[in-house]
């Protein structure tokens, strides 16, 4: 039977006062059950997460069309005074680039370099124009034309200097596979006819292909 607490002494009854009291807890907040873990938000002007399979109706050329502009210094030039030709193609090379992951906003790699040709030098002090649209897309591939004019900047002449067709893929982001990429609005006739050439290239390209294995 438990013993009144008017019938303990003095120190009894403070020790029993202080075993009932609850004890105090600082700093400690409890959150509503739907608050206990909540779910980062995203950050102000971050894109939307990327889903591998989430493939839009399809893009026009103009939506992935790009346009370089490259001063020529003496580091880009030969010992003719013109610029290396490699030094171009590195140009070409991120200005396609640049159209490949627009139009299908994925990680995107170099597959074929076709008939790059150079038809004029450009100078030391020139300015180096490049100039590349979508022509042809494929399941994952993506080609794309790059026109090279040259300007001087003193007279505001310009010429065409040369002309290239470059292959894209494009990789899932996760597995690094190749990855289906949006199909090719074209808009004008101008685009239907490069597409046109663009499908017969790419013929000629995977015959080419099919012929180097064989041997």
């Amino acid at each position: 039977m438990d013993t009144p607490p008017d019938t303990l002494n003095p120190r009894s009854r403070r020790v029993l006062r202080r075993s009932m009291r609850a004890p105090k807890m600082r700093g400690l907040v409890v959150l509503p059950a739907s608050q206990e873990h909540p779910k980062p938000r995203p950050r102000p002007g971050a894109p939307d997460p990327v889903s591998p399979q989430t493939v839009p109706d399809g893009r026009s050329v103009s939506e992935s069309a790009t346009e370089m502009t490259q001063l020529v210094l003496p580091q880009h030039a030969n010992v003719h005074g013109s610029v290396l030709g490699g030094t171009v193609m590195h140009w070409v090379d991120l200005a396609a680039a640049i159209v490949a992951n627009r139009h299908s906003r994925r990680p995107v790699v170099t597959a074929a370099f076709d008939e790059m040709s150079f038809l004029a030098p450009i100078q030391v002090g020139q300015v180096a124009l490049i100039h590349a649209r979508m022509t042809l897309v494929d399941r994952s591939s993506m080609e794309i034309r790059v026109d090279v004019q040259s300007e001087d900047v003193l007279t505001g002449e310009r010429r065409k200097t040369g002309t290239a067709y470059v292959t894209f893929v494009a990789l899932d982001p996760v597995t690094r596979r190749p990855s289906p990429v949006p199909p090719l609005v074209l808009e004008t006739d101008e685009h239907r006819a490069e597409h046109a050439r663009a499908t017969e290239r790419r013929r000629l390209r995977l015959e080419h292909r099919k012929t180097r294995k064989d041997n």
